[in-house]
């Protein structure tokens, strides 16, 4: 039969990693069990202790375990055996490639539009999730900077410039990329030169995943006429990923249609 290489796995991994344009950014973790917990510990208090007969301010801090929940994804495709015949091993490198750039894919979109509620999905995306806080919702064309530094005045004082990023698609970069002023002068020429936009000195993760037809207020990702900007420090966005794929091939799932079935799982 015909057989998949295991060093495949890692190589889609690999190539996963580069086409995604999210998972870089985020602060990643392998799991090779269901889920993993992430111990955290809040409200500590540290205050000034005025001499040595002072104690200490006392603190009881909350715990909390935050739990990644992880789900199955997967894909096959057929193969005609008469192509397998022909191309041999190149077929190995070519579904490596195609199972790679459908994963990065499945990943940018759910990480940042993954729903639950309305979609369906098994996870929730950075749009849907209950940290998030949201400003009231405004035309695209009548964007302006001061929407900007608001979302940034909004960021909890504990975020981390340095992983911080606008998230947005095409159509939300294009609209930030011609801003003006109120004089008519581009807020940003750089990108009218090409060059790399920064608002306010944040980097701008572009996902053209992220579609035009979101319901934001009624928590779907889709039947609406929403899309979003997010500014997030993706430093506390955590994603797990089992770094195995179990990819299997099977002459017999089609056999009446001479094909071969092969399928990845993760």
């Amino acid at each position: 039969g015909y057989s998949v290489p295991t060093e495949v796995e890692s190589k889609i991994m690999q190539q996963t990693y580069e086409q995604s344009r999210v998972l870089p950014k985020v602060n990643r973790a392998s799991i090779i069990v269901e889920d993993k917990i992430y111990p955290t510990i809040g409200s500590v208090t540290v205050d000034y202790i005025a001499n040595q007969d002072t104690a200490a301010t006392e603190s009881n801090p909350t715990f909390s375990n935050p739990t990644i929940d992880m789900e199955r994804v997967g894909a096959y495709t057929n193969i005609s055996n008469t192509i397998i015949r022909q191309k041999g091993a190149n077929l190995t490198d070519a579904f490596a490639v195609a199972y790679a750039s459908a994963n990065a894919r499945f990943i940018d979109t759910q990480l940042c539009i993954g729903n639950i509620t309305g979609a369906g999905d098994l996870i929730d995306g950075l749009v849907w999730q209950g940290s998030v806080t949201g400003n009231t919702a405004k035309a695209l064309s009548s964007l302006a900077l001061s929407d900007l530094t608001n979302m940034v005045d909004n960021m909890d004082y504990q975020f981390n410039p340095a992983t911080t990023v606008w998230i947005g698609n095409t159509q939300v970069m294009n609209e930030l990329g011609i801003l003006e002023n109120t004089a008519g002068q581009y807020v940003f020429p750089q990108y009218i030169s090409g060059g790399a936009m920064k608002p306010l000195g944040y980097d701008f993760l572009h996902n053209p995943l992220i579609t035009n037809v979101l319901d934001v207020a009624g928590d779907n990702s889709t039947g609406g006429t929403d899309t979003v900007l997010m500014l997030a420090d993706l430093s506390k966005f955590v994603v797990g990923i089992d770094g195995a794929i179990k990819i299997d091939t099977s002459e017999h799932v089609n056999f009446t249609k001479d094909v071969t079935t092969m399928r990845g799982l993760q």
